[in-house]
């Protein structure tokens, strides 16, 4: 059976992925969260790419709400202008 990822199941588990992502000194990271070097370099190998990947899709799908809500404001303005004009 594979073996559980360390870094996956520690509670700084984000804190952790972000001194990755922003290639923060490993011995920092270890020292920091308490992780030896095999754990985080086995993680960042074999974990955070999946991680990043559906991190990056949720801030599509929030970008894409948000472009929703604008385009919905500027409808409801056109529709008020418009409204205003005909009278």
């Amino acid at each position: 059976m594979p073996r559980t990822c360390t870094v996956c199941s520690h509670p700084s588990l984000s804190e952790i992925d972000k001194a990755l992502v922003t290639r923060q000194s490993y011995c920092a990271i270890s020292r920091s969260f308490g992780l030896g070097r095999d754990a985080w370099r086995r993680h960042a190998k074999e974990h955070l790419p999946e991680r990043l990947k559906k991190a990056s899709e949720h801030e599509d799908v929030r970008e894409a709400l948000d472009v929703a809500a604008q385009l919905k404001a500027i409808n409801d303005a056109s529709l008020a202008i418009l409204k205003e004009a005909a009278c």
